[in-house]
């Protein structure tokens, strides 16, 4: 549930309840005057005027107490204002921000993340309107040894399952030709009137899944390829030899 449902919904329960305690003192109050008024008590109007003074009172306190409960205005998104957004929804979620802007860019910033992911976030200049969420990728030293081994076809296996969890994912890709290449995944989230804190911080936790799940799917892929390259070598646990034939028989 979104903050601003959840706020509105306290504000909405605040009023109820404000409206029940004052239907319950105009009955009490109403039924003491009239019934000071049946039996002709000198302090009918003495009473009365304590009750509206009362009345006047809680009146009052219950307008305020109401407007203080109103939820507050929620910034609309544009491309003017989108930057001072992107910020402040890091800053609500205090996710760690360095600001690297760079020609190409209206403004840019890394969010690091507290898995330790590191994403560029920002506004390019000829992306049109759109916040665009990256995160750079690539294997690492010990990743481009154990893709040593593998043949070509093995490697472009690893790039196509990549691919398909990417896919998957609703993430897309860049430069994601081989298994040696440094590349980037990202998602592009329109600025409007719909984009809220939630809708950002959402497609930020799904480029963050998508790179541990890029790490899982890379590394699966190639001890499942790097497994399969033992298979009929002898000394490895799957070597299983040809049984030879019996002899003929005379």
């Amino acid at each position: 549930m979104s903050k601003d449902v959840t706020v509105a919904r306290r504000w909405i329960e605040g009023i109820t309840q404000g409206l029940i305690a004052t239907v319950i003192f105009a009955l009490v109050s109403g039924g003491t005057v009239i019934y000071l008024s049946l039996i002709n008590s000198a302090w009918t109007i003495p009473v009365l005027r304590g009750l509206e003074a009362i009345a006047l009172v809680s009146v009052s306190i219950f307008a305020i107490k109401g407007v203080r409960r109103l939820p507050a205005k929620r910034v609309i998104p544009n491309v003017n204002n989108i930057e001072s957004c992107v910020r402040m929804w890091l800053d609500n979620f205090r996710v760690g921000v360095k600001n690297e802007p760079t020609p190409q860019t209206y403004f840019r910033v890394i969010a690091t993340m507290d898995s330790g992911a590191k994403m560029i976030v920002g506004r390019v200049r000829d992306d049109g309107e759109y916040v665009r969420v990256r995160a750079d990728m690539g294997p690492t030293a010990d990743d481009l040894r154990a893709l040593e081994p593998l043949t070509d076809a093995e490697k472009m296996r690893v790039v196509l399952q990549v691919r398909l969890e990417l896919s998957r994912l609703g993430v897309g890709y860049s430069n994601l030709e081989e298994a040696q290449s440094q590349f980037y995944i990202f998602k592009r989230i329109p600025i409007s009137e719909n984009l809220t804190e939630d809708t950002f911080i959402a497609n930020l936790d799904a480029v963050e899944a998508a790179v541990h799940a890029v790490n899982i799917v890379f590394h699966l892929a190639v001890q499942r390829s790097n497994a399969q390259e033992l298979v009929g070598q002898p000394g490895s646990a799957s070597y299983a030899p040809t049984p030879a034939l019996p002899a003929a028989s005379s």
